[in-house]
Parts: structure tokens; sequence; C-alpha cells
């Protein structure tokens, strides 16, 4: 099986680090030339470990990255990205090319549309040119933010389909726009996009959106932070199923007994509005999840910053 570049693959890290080679920094951002390795991902631990809430907050305001390594390799992730989603030419209708960017966020292109879900970055702004729609699954700041959505909405009125913002210059918008309190169908191109509604806990119930994306025969989920499957209406078993692996729900039972998807991508991994341990699930925590999913017979993986992939 191969695996992307910027892949974290549980048989990498069980290997020796001595037969791979070494992991390499391209404008700050990592590459692998091959497997990445315990130590690789040990590293990488290391650095975001020392970043605090308060310097993760602080950076978001300011663009300072305090000399962090893990602030710089998350600042450079844009220009990585921005790079390749605009060089990136689709041409399989039913294979987009997609690329994780930070905690749950996503950028999916296909033959004739670039859009995103839950993209959060300080530099997310950056995308909107490039970008033909955005859908958010809720109203939490580690899953939108307000400069993209008014860069999106105001300055290049491009759709952004949530569950509680309005959208440009449609009336009546909580029944005709992008507004999703109730399940609703859009289509952009060769892009449908069905969705519903989840509770992200006990207390905020139908919180959440998740999206049902149809691109050709490709079938692409993200639930958000959902913590309740059994209000995960998929019409079709996901090839791709984006979840937060640690809201409630257990993945490893609704992948095998509801969702069935093809593999599962693993997200809400070192957000670092959290302290650490404190709801700042470490890569350890999420190679966890990844290895009881394969032991089940589902794929599993999660993406470094910047990551592709597929």
């Amino acid at each position: 099986m191969k695996f992307s570049s910027d892949l974290i693959n549980r048989r990498g890290f069980l290997k020796a680090s001595a037969s791979f080679a070494a992991l390499t920094s391209v404008s700050g951002c990592f590459t692998l030339s091959s497997e990445p390795t315990w130590a690789d991902i040990d590293r990488l631990q290391l650095e975001n470990d020392l970043v605090t809430r308060e310097d993760y907050l602080n950076y978001l305001k300011d663009g300072d990255t305090r000399s962090l390594a893990a602030l710089k390799r998350l600042d450079r992730v844009v220009d990585k990205v921005l790079k390749e989603v605009t060089s990136t030419i689709v041409t399989d209708p039913n294979k987009p090319a997609i690329w994780y960017i930070y905690n749950m966020g996503i950028i999916v292109r296909t033959v004739t549309k670039t859009f995103s879900i839950d993209l959060v970055h300080r530099r997310a702004s950056e995308f909107a040119p490039i970008l033909d729609f955005a859908l958010i699954t809720h109203n939490h700041s580690d899953h939108w933010q307000r400069p993209f959505y008014t860069a999106m909405n105001n300055k290049y009125r491009k759709t952004v389909v949530s569950n509680f913002l309005d959208n440009y210059g449609v009336k009546n918008w909580r029944e005709n726009g992008g507004f999703t309190r109730a399940a609703k169908t859009f289509t952009f191109g060769d892009v449908t996009v069905k969705t519903g509604l989840c509770d992200h806990n006990a207390y905020l119930a139908d919180f959440t959106t998740f999206f049902e994306i149809h691109i050709g025969e490709f079938t692409l989920c993200h639930s958000g932070d959902c913590g309740n499957p059994a209000k995960l209406k998929f019409t079709k078993k996901p090839d791709l199923w984006m979840v937060h692996p640690y809201c409630g729900m257990d993945v490893v039972k609704a992948s095998t007994g509801r969702i069935h998807p093809k593999k599962v991508l693993i997200g809400h991994i070192e957000e670092l509005t959290h302290s650490k341990n404190q709801w700042r699930w470490s890569y350890g925590s999420g190679m966890k999840v990844k290895e009881n999913l394969e032991a089940a017979g589902i794929g599993a993986e999660f993406s470094l910053w910047g990551g592709r992939v597929m």
C-alpha cells in the first residue's frame, strides 16, 4: 500500500528509524522522503508541546511565531498548500485532491471546483480568491473565523454554507440561502453537498452540521464535532470520513456498525487553543484511534499540518 507524503502511517512507526531517509524541511513544512518514524513524530510532538494556549492565541492576533518551531510550521502551511492547490490539475471526476490544513480543516479540489471545510488558520483568508465556496460545521472558533468568512462573504461574494451565518445577497437566507437548520442539498458544478444536523454533545443538540459530499462516484463525509452517530444519516458509505474521535463518539463502533467508511481521516489532533493535557489530543492519541480502526478492518490515517491526504 502506498502512502502519500506528510501522512503518518503505523507501519512506518514500527520500523527502525535508521532504515529511512531523514525528515526534510521545505519552506518550513515537513515532507517525507520515506515513511515517518517514531523519532520524527516524537520531535514534532515535542515542538508542539512547547506551544502554550496563550502562545497560539497571541499568534492568531499578531502573527508572531515567537521563534516556536511548531508555529513556524503552522504559519508556512498556507504557502505550501496554496502552491500545491493552484498547481494541481484534477482530471479524474471520481478522485478529488484533498489537503489537511489544521484541526479539522481541509481543502478539496475537483475537476471544476475548489472548496474548504472548517478552514481555520491565521492566514485562511488567503485561500478565499481560489475557493468557489466554503462549508462550516458549527459555531466554534476552532472551526471558523470571522476574517475568512468576511473575505468569502463580503469581499469575494462567494457561498458559505453553515447553520449560523447568513450569506451574501440572499433574501430570506434562513430558508433559501446557505443556512442549514434543516436538511438541504446544494449543487456547485461537479460537487453535490447534502447537509444534516448532529448533536455536538448532550447540551448542544443539533449544533453541528454534517456534510455528505458527492464528487462523481466519490463520497466525502465530514461530521465536524458530532458526538452522536445515530444522527449521521449518510445516504452512501463514505470513501473518506473526517471525524473528531474524542467528542463522545465511539468511532470504531460507529464505523463498523453504522457508517462503514472505506477510510477514516482522524481530525482534531493537536488543537492548540486547548492547553496541553486538556483536550489537546496528541499524535499518540490519534495513533491509538488509527490502530483501533485498523484492527477492526477500517482504513484510517491522519495527516500532519499541510499534508496531502489524497
